[in-house]
């Protein structure tokens, strides 16, 4: 976790994805990019006795502020820091700067987003979990002077390549001395016996003998209630899973982007 890409356009949720993405790369020592697209158009460009040019400079000049001191904040920490105006005629997208700028976490504010806006236009932040190539904590909550995760549910149905994506959450849990519960996603329909969760379990647990971790089962047709029920009985901090394009293979995409949606607690989502 060497680079670390903040997209923002100000608003408190983004905000609060600074801020835990400031205490992030103070944890793990990485470079910060932060990122805000403009769009060129205006809802304000048919209103008469405007002048557009005027308008698009304060905007320009608001923006530039807004980066600037996003970038003191993180150079203040000791941070090596970026500011990114880009300006968007339609066709700019977050994930365009990932694999330019070297990045290998994206940190995002969200809203969410429920009831008919989920069912229309769902979020901008559910864009970027389906198409990042790259892990992407998204944060929905106000984050305090101390960015602290002590117990993180790793969920999976565990049915494809695993071992990967665990290391990864170690990594993390060993940087906050943090605990990994590992809920394993059980069809009802399609029940695996306790023995072969237990050596799935061993496998990927073997290489990290100085994490502390926890093995659970939830046995659910629906992955998201599922995992829900975990989350809230443990109280966790942090909800970590992996996603594939593939049908079928550990969780799917629209059950990472529900969660994205739902849930208030830090979701990391790897690909």
């Amino acid at each position: 976790m060497r680079s670390i890409l903040v997209p923002t356009d100000f608003s408190v949720c983004a905000q609060n994805a600074a801020n835990a993405a400031i205490q992030i790369a103070v944890t793990f020592k990485a470079s910060i990019h932060f990122l805000h697209i403009m769009p060129l158009k205006d809802e304000l460009m048919h209103v008469p006795h405007v002048s557009q040019v005027a308008m698009q400079d304060q905007k320009k000049g608001h923006a530039q502020n807004g980066l600037n001191l996003l970038v003191s904040s993180a150079t203040n920490q000791g941070l090596t820091a970026t500011p990114m105006l880009v300006f968007d005629n339609g066709n700019e997208r977050i994930e365009n700067y990932i694999n330019s700028f070297g990045i290998d976490l994206v940190v995002m504010g969200s809203h969410g987003a429920t009831g008919i806006r989920e069912l229309i236009i769902g979020s901008n932040t559910q864009r970027v979990v389906r198409n990042s190539p790259v892990p992407v904590l998204v944060i929905k909550q106000t984050i305090s002077d101390q960015f602290k995760i002590e117990n993180i549910v790793f969920a999976s149905t565990f049915k494809e390549e695993f071992v990967l994506s665990f290391n990864q959450v170690a990594h993390i849990a060993k940087q906050w001395n943090a605990k990994v519960h590992i809920l394993f996603i059980n069809f009802i329909d399609k029940l695996v016996d306790q023995t072969a969760i237990d050596r799935i379990v061993k496998k990927i647990t073997e290489p990290h003998p100085d994490i502390q971790f926890t093995t659970n089962t939830a046995e659910a047709n629906d992955e998201e209630f599922g995992i829900h029920q975990f989350v809230e009985m443990i109280s966790a901090d942090l909800i970590a899973l992996t996603t594939s394009d593939k049908t079928g293979f550990l969780v799917r995409h629209s059950v990472a982007e529900d969660l994205v949606n739902h849930e208030n607690i830090p979701i990391l989502v790897m690909k």
